[in-house]
């Protein structure tokens, strides 16, 4: 397994786009935004055809390209079917955000694990769970938590 495309995308996908901004979707696309992502950002939901400003398709079947990684910030229980189509289309790995495990109470459940660990193993790709997300190379790091303490310290003077 090759983690380049997770660790270092050059095109993502945030799987639970929202326009509702107290959602992990709605802030991990603003956070793309805000660190200025070089690469092409789109949204996957079923109902949102856009989302400040980044194209939303329903699925990510539905996606104009495969991206290398994807965020997925949608209810644990659709984690495991959301890595299997994204092993099938190629996708080159796949990272929760906490609300996807959350809100079923799998954190560090051994059900939970297993599920994902079995799903990416299957697709063939790289999966980390929220407690991982400090993986990613150097500058892709850099410029995410670059752009969210920008975002804080504007907030705290203003």
């Amino acid at each position: 397994m090759n983690l380049d495309r997770l660790l270092a995308p050059r095109s993502v996908a945030v799987v639970g786009a929202s326009a509702r901004v107290d959602t992990y979707g709605h802030q991990t696309l603003d956070n793309l935004v805000a660190a200025q992502f070089d690469g092409p950002v789109y949204g996957v939901h079923p109902r949102e055809t856009e989302v400040l400003g980044i194209p939303c398709f329903p699925t990510l079947s539905d996606l104009p390209e495969v991206p290398d990684a994807i965020v997925i910030a949608t209810p644990a229980a659709t984690v495991p079917g959301l890595v299997d189509e994204a092993g099938r289309l190629g996708v080159g790995g796949a990272s929760e955000t906490p609300y996807a495990v959350d809100v079923s109470g799998l954190v560090g459940s051994k059900v939970g694990d297993e599920q994902l660990a079995a799903a990416a193993a299957a697709a063939e790709a790289g999966a980390t769970r929220p407690h991982t997300c400090q993986l990613a190379s150097g500058e892709y790091r850099k410029m995410i938590v670059g752009a969210i303490a920008k975002r804080a310290l504007a907030a705290a003077a203003g």
